[in-house]
């Protein structure tokens, strides 16, 4: 009896775990973010074919989006001047690239756009900047009071 109940456990505890992996694991999380980005976008998007319309913005959008995560990111607690030019240079270089690139698809696109474009690009970037901030405060926030504990 007293073995069928540790199995038990062990089996609740491993599964328990294996969620936990599965949640930290941060290609899920960022193929996550990008779907539920692109059902909103479906919504909100007025096209013709709306969830086409829709992989095409997050393919416009995802390189950008890396770009900062990756490269730009990184200077925002050490030097907030170069953070802010590269933020602002990686948002115009892009929205003008998008710009361009869709008047060349679509014939039709007046030149205004691209300052919506630039604006929704901003968005988008102070957004994911803003959740990657919180996260890496929330894990070190983590490891600060897991090594406390370890002291104690």
């Amino acid at each position: 009896m007293k073995i069928k109940k540790i199995r038990k456990r062990n089996i609740e505890n491993t599964s328990r775990y294996d969620i936990v992996k599965i949640i930290e694991n941060r290609v899920i999380q960022n193929i996550a973010i990008w779907v539920i980005f692109l059902l909103l976008l479906a919504i909100a998007i007025t096209a013709e074919n709306k969830l086409l319309a829709a992989f095409y913005v997050i393919l416009l959008l995802m390189p950008p989006v890396y770009i900062n995560s990756f490269f730009i990111l990184p200077h925002f607690r050490t030097n907030k001047k170069i953070f802010f030019v590269a933020f602002f240079t990686n948002a115009i270089s892009f929205s003008i690239f998008s710009t361009i690139l869709v008047y060349f698809i679509w014939d039709n696109i007046r030149w205004e756009a691209a300052l919506s474009i630039l604006s929704f690009l901003i968005l988008v970037l102070t957004f994911t900047s803003a959740l990657l901030i919180a996260r890496d405060s929330f894990v070190q926030h983590q490891e600060a009071k897991e090594a406390e504990l370890k002291l104690l």
